[in-house]
């Protein structure tokens, strides 16, 4: 009979470990992460698949960027989604492998007197560049404080700043901004230029929070995860029903 108890026992725990809720807070950031968008987003999609294939429960909280960062640094959510690297943040945060990437430019209204295939950010040192709370851009760009920056709270609020002139140049992911245009701004396609060069290709990760005691484990897990769908060909199913490729 005690051995009985002790193999449900050990079964019990052993389902409880491989049946954990894993919270994620994540952003409004289309095509990549959204409330509204089918399966949060394809970002959101591939991660969701990649804990489920490890047996692990998903719940997404979505909140504005600085206050995610926040939370997941505290340990109040396990993790986030959508993150670019930085040795700041691996401080605080515990990094998976890469999920998918980004592209990201300068946008500017079309007939805008801005210069094209500009040299260096002096060039542009007389324009109002928004940018999001809190987001990770270029180390170049960011340090640039004689640059003009005015702050939003997504990347949505940013585009309608630039399509009513509150701002002269638009720093964002390409695939966000071309995204919002084609499903909610319709009326507003092609008016809008991409500033040459653009500023870099990002490496998208998810992060856990040191905070919490299993991290390590949760970024092994994912990782695992993550591989086991590519290989049976789950990931590049969600990214061609998003249009991703």
């Amino acid at each position: 009979m005690k051995k009985v108890l002790f193999l449900i026992l050990g079964l019990l725990i052993f389902v409880s470990m491989f049946s954990r809720t894993v919270t994620f807070a994540a952003i409004d950031w289309p095509p990549f992460t959204g409330p509204t968008l089918d399966n949060y987003g394809f970002h959101s999609e591939i991660s969701i698949a990649a804990m489920k294939k490890m047996g692990y429960e998903v719940k997404i909280e979505f909140v504005p960027w600085q206050r995610a960062l926040n939370m997941v640094r505290s340990g109040k959510y396990d993790g986030l989604f959508t993150i670019y690297y930085s040795d700041e943040r691996a401080q605080y945060y515990a990094f998976t492998d890469v999920v998918s990437t980004s592209n990201l430019v300068f946008f500017k209204k079309k007939g805008k007197d801005i210069p094209n295939n500009y040299k260096t950010f002096e060039d542009l040192k007389k324009y109002t560049f928004g940018v999001v709370r809190g987001y990770k851009n270029t180390d170049e760009f960011d340090k640039a404080d004689y640059l003009m920056k005015e702050n939003a709270n997504n990347s949505e609020e940013n585009l309608k700043k630039l399509i009513f002139g509150r701002i002269d140049i638009l720093v964002d992911s390409k695939e966000t901004i071309l995204d919002l245009l084609n499903k909610k701004y319709q009326d507003f396609v092609g008016t809008l230029d991409i500033i040459n060069p653009p500023l870099q290709t990002f490496n998208v990760y998810n992060a856990f929070s040191k905070a919490i005691p299993d991290y390590k484990k949760l970024v092994e897990d994912f990782n695992k995860g993550l591989q086991m769908i590519k290989k049976d060909g789950t990931y590049d199913k969600i990214l061609k029903k998003h249009g991703m490729k």
